[in-house]
């Protein structure tokens, strides 16, 4: 693969920007109409991107003309595109996870524009797969689903309706992304690292461990567990890491359970 821009200043698309590109996948959040699923697909091609994922789409959309049409000749994006029941099997594999929102407010954490993401993109690549998720057309990602996420994307716009066509917010998104990995340098996207399933387990189990101490965050578990999983991605951790913290939970839960059975037995007891 190999395509040249209008500038002179910037460098061609190669192979290997090809390959890393592919480390992206775009999720789309319950999408309602077919037309602005075949309307992201045509923008993720112009942007390099051919990984669609699907959570609970519109119903027989592959049959409807019309997302066809609207992704004119993006239609290989479309044929390859996989469905999933719920989120969390949609960034299966993944080891960054992206979620978008042009809602600011309590519990949607900090928020970064499209071009700081881009910033960051490089190093996300380098440690395996980013997913880039965006929500309904009419009410977005829920914030449960922004739990999900380590990284937050809102993008400004000058209108007093700040809420964009699902596409042109993939649009803008994706060719961010585009660019950053074709003006970094190959040593900038080496993969390497665990992947978003290990770090989301490891955070979990972390959280509901520290909750059976008696340890109460001002968040909660849930905001705890969000606070953990940033926390471990930007670490930069090993395989090897995150089993040495499964084993050290997995020590600490059987001990916590020995208490706790001495304790029921002690009030077995006096009763």
């Amino acid at each position: 693969m190999s395509a040249h821009f209008l500038s002179p200043d910037l460098p061609s698309v190669t192979t290997r920007h090809a390959e890393v590109l592919r480390r992206i996948r775009v999720v789309l959040v319950e999408p309602k109409y077919p037309g602005n699923i075949g309307s992201v697909a045509r923008a993720m091609t112009v942007c390099g991107l051919s990984r669609l994922h699907l959570v609970n789409p519109v119903p027989h959309w592959r049959e409807s003309d019309e997302a066809w049409t609207f992704a004119c000749g993006s239609r290989s994006v479309l044929e390859h595109a996989t469905e999933e029941g719920n989120l969390v099997d949609a960034l299966f594999g993944t080891t960054t996870v992206v979620g978008t929102t042009h809602r600011m407010g309590r519990g949607r954490g900090p928020l970064l524009p499209p071009r700081k993401l881009a910033e960051h993109l490089p190093g996300m690549l380098s440690k395996g797969e980013v997913a880039l998720v965006f929500g309904r057309e009419d009410k977005g990602l829920s914030n449960d689903e922004l739990a999900l996420c380590q990284m937050g994307v809102h993008i400004p716009t000058a209108s007093a309706y700040p809420s964009l066509n699902l596409s042109h917010a993939v649009m803008v998104v994706a060719y961010e992304c585009f660019y950053a990995v074709v003006t970094a340098g190959d040593e900038e996207v080496q993969a390497s690292g665990v992947s978003y399933p290990e770090i989301a387990a490891i955070s979990e189990r972390i959280a509901h461990l520290t909750a059976r101490t008696g340890f109460r965050h001002r968040r909660g578990e849930v905001g705890f567990e969000r606070s953990l999983r940033r926390a471990i991605e930007r670490s930069s951790v090993s395989a090897r890491d995150i089993a040495l913290a499964h084993l050290v939970c997995g020590q600490i839960e059987r001990y916590i359970d020995r208490l706790e059975e001495q304790i029921r037995g002690k009030r077995q007891t006096s009763n």
